[in-house]
């Protein structure tokens, strides 16, 4: 990866209020942690430190993505007019899962279900009761997810099928017309996001998470497409053969 390279970021939020207590958030809008924010800004000095250039930083709406491409815009820094909001990025709909620990997600529901849902392509998570949702921690902003969209599941394949726009119509174009972009988002709308950009299926798909606030980069081509391998910014300065995150 050169220095001033035509490059693609994906960046998982920093730590939130959900992941600090091992909740599932789905839709729900838990904020940034103190030590997310610390994560956000940590990303972004790793890329500024790299010459990574972003004219162009697309977010998920919900705080906790939101705050992070805020803190990476600040530091970098990226003009505010450079920086676009596209709720096609939310996270997943995980239904029954939403504002569960996943301890308890695994002891209500069995491994087999667990997996099949939070894995499996077609994996859909039933939707969440109407006393399930009453107990929840958190909620979005009213005008983001109506109520029959908060409380159903999606299949990581229905999260395919809606940021799959985002890559065609905003991100490859932009890159094809040689800016740097950054996208933010959350763990199941960046690994729909990878499956898109890579071409990925099968068994693969499983492979396709992102480490929360850790910059994960692409090189591109005059056409907008990856070339190569994807490569977290912490790993670009290992000597040639050590492991990744040794």
């Amino acid at each position: 990866m050169t220095r001033g390279a035509r490059t693609l970021v994906l960046l998982r939020n920093g730590q939130s209020e959900a992941d600090d207590g091992q909740v599932f958030a789905g839709l729900l809008d838990p904020h940034l942690t103190e030590v997310g924010i610390a994560e956000a800004a940590a990303a972004a000095t790793m890329l500024a430190a790299h010459g990574v250039e972003v004219d162009l930083l697309v977010t998920s709406p919900l705080a906790r993505a939101a705050r992070t491409a805020e803190v990476v815009a600040r530091t970098l820094p990226v003009p505010r007019e450079a920086v676009l909001t596209d709720d096609r990025l939310l996270p997943r709909g995980l239904g029954c899962l939403t504002g569960l620990a996943k301890r308890r997600a695994l002891e209500r529901y069995g491994h087999d279900a667990y997996l099949e849902w939070r894995y499996a392509i077609d994996g859909r998570p039933p939707s969440a009761t109407v006393a399930q949702a009453a107990g929840w921690p958190w909620r979005p902003p009213g005008e983001l997810v109506d109520d029959a969209a908060l409380v159903a599941g999606e299949s990581l394949r229905d999260v395919i099928g809606r940021v799959e726009p985002v890559w065609t119509q905003t991100v490859r174009p932009a890159l094809a017309a040689g800016r740097g972009v950054l996208v933010v988002a959350h763990g199941d709308s960046l690994r729909a996001f990878r499956a898109v950009v890579e071409g990925l299926t099968g068994e693969s798909l499983a492979d396709g998470s992102i480490t929360p606030a850790q910059p994960l980069l692409y090189a591109t081509g005059g056409d907008g497409n990856v070339v190569g391998p994807a490569q977290y910014v912490e790993d670009l300065d290992r000597p040639p053969g050590a492991e990744p995150g040794s």
